[in-house]
């Protein structure tokens, strides 16, 4: 016991969570282990029985242990400055062997934190991702001969190819291209690979053929109904200055299947080949949506940007000079290498800076997404900062690594579902997820009960 309660409260131990606490986080993390294990089996059938059982078993059962210690530390930690105020070599002393105990409990989970949205975001992109009605795929941007037919099939069929799936599981009730210099012929083989790769569930009747640029209106205005899906392939056509002895370059951008959940979306993407102006308006229309706050970020990341278009990027958010800009490919060497855990260094230095809030600017697959990190640290007053640290790590770098599981799951080179120790992590991470928050807000509660009755003692001793 003296591991959980240092030999100096024991002999007045406050009161502790009700047993019920306890049984239900091993429950809960049961119940998610049995799930994934589940999950797990269907997609690899050639799972072992070991294997199974130690997703299904063992990590949730090591995983609730350890997170009962790391409750109970916590809530020890607490009293020391109450419990030995009257003696100030005991209570230093006490403060050094209780925070010494404590850090055994809450190591573990502040290191699995960030691996916890990072693994579990990897895992509902790998196993979940059919169920999602929000997708976007995108082509690597490549020269497009509108007048070579050949091409043309060949660029269509990588694309549909690549959105293979979600048509048949969720046919979409249109296709409109965007195709500038397409003539009937290319449609007309548009539509015999169209049913050549299987999609005659889905009927062409509605197919139609828009001779100007996609613009947000647009599809706002084709994806009105509630329960109706559109599919759009768009060909932009970016000309080059004719008066500098440019060629024309005409290129293939991306293909995207939306359908009314587009205006919940918190994530900003467009395509690598939009013209300055037009992603100005996007960043702008970003901005007064509420969604993208710029007073609130005083650090941004930059991964993959050319300097001409990153200077621009700056000038349309109107950066101010005191925020900080930060280049990934500062930390790798190679600015098209990824860094697996970007989001735990940038969790680590919003902790260590404590600024406001991040701004990740990537490009990846040709496509530009914003996304924002706010870090608005807690403070309780009457408390020093030492014992909120711990309360601070597990959710504040945990959040970071939200944009790493976006990065690391949007490759092509990772095979999640063929690696059994990488749906192991993700088991665990998965679970311990579950419970950052709640536990947070249950530990905060009892923080200030026992503060209050603490006081209380103090007040009717005196």
């Amino acid at each position: 016991m003296n591991w959980v309660f240092p030999k100096y409260i024991q002999e007045e131990k406050p009161r502790n969570y009700s047993w019920w606490v306890y049984v239900l986080m091993v429950c809960l993390t049961l119940l998610v282990g049995i799930i994934t294990a589940v999950l797990y089996k269907v997609n690899v059938p050639e799972i072992t029985t070991v294997q199974f059982l130690i997703i299904a078993l063992a990590l949730p059962l090591l995983i609730a242990l350890a997170m009962i210690c790391f409750c109970m530390n916590m809530m020890h930690f607490k009293h020391a400055e109450y419990l030995m105020r009257d003696n100030f070599f005991r209570q230093k002393e006490y403060q050094w062997k209780c925070s010494t105990r404590e850090s055994r409990g809450i190591v573990v989970y502040a290191m699995l934190s960030p691996a916890t949205d990072l693994m579990s975001g990897i895992l509902s992109n790998a196993i979940l991702e059919p169920i999602n009605e929000d997708h976007c795929f995108s082509l690597d941007i490549q020269p497009f001969d509108p007048y070579q037919s050949s091409y043309f099939v060949m660029v269509c069929k990588e694309l549909l190819n690549k959105i293979n799936d979600d048509i048949k599981t969720s046919p979409p009730n249109k296709i409109i291209i965007n195709a500038q210099g397409v003539d009937e012929n290319k449609i007309n083989q548009f539509k015999l690979l169209w049913s050549a790769l299987g999609f005659d569930e889905t009927s062409l009747s509605h197919l139609e053929i828009l001779s100007e640029p996609i613009t947000r209106d647009t599809v706002f205005s084709k994806t009105s109904s509630a329960h109706e899906r559109t599919l759009f392939i768009i060909m932009n056509v970016t000309q080059s200055d004719s008066a500098n002895n440019f060629n024309k370059e005409n290129e293939f951008a991306l293909a995207v299947m939306f359908d009314n959940s587009l205006s919940s979306r918190l994530r900003l993407s467009v395509p690598f080949s939009t013209p300055i102006a037009t992603l100005r308006e996007n960043i702008e229309y970003y901005i007064r949506s509420g969604v993208f706050n710029k007073n609130n970020v005083d650090t941004i990341w930059i991964q993959n940007l050319e300097q001409a278009l990153k200077t621009e990027l700056l000038s349309i958010l109107s950066i101010e000079e005191s925020t900080k800009v930060n280049d990934i490919s500062l930390y790798t060497g190679k600015p098209n290498e990824l860094i697996p855990w970007l989001g735990f260094i940038m969790g680590c230095e919003a902790l260590r800076s404590g600024r406001k809030g991040q701004l990740l600017i990537s490009n990846s697959h040709g496509i530009l997404d914003f996304s924002i990190i706010n870090n608005q640290r807690e403070k309780m007053e009457g408390y020093k900062e030492r014992i909120f640290t711990p309360l601070s790590w597990f959710n504040l770098i945990g959040l970071g690594a939200v944009f790493s599981a976006v990065t690391l799951a949007s490759s092509d080179k990772i095979d999640v579902l063929g690696n059994p120790i990488l749906i192991t992590v993700m088991s665990i991470c998965l679970i311990l997820g579950l419970f950052a928050l709640p536990i947070r807000s249950y530990l905060y509660k009892k923080i200030l009960q026992q503060r209050w009755l603490r006081e209380r003692k103090v007040h009717e001793e005196r």
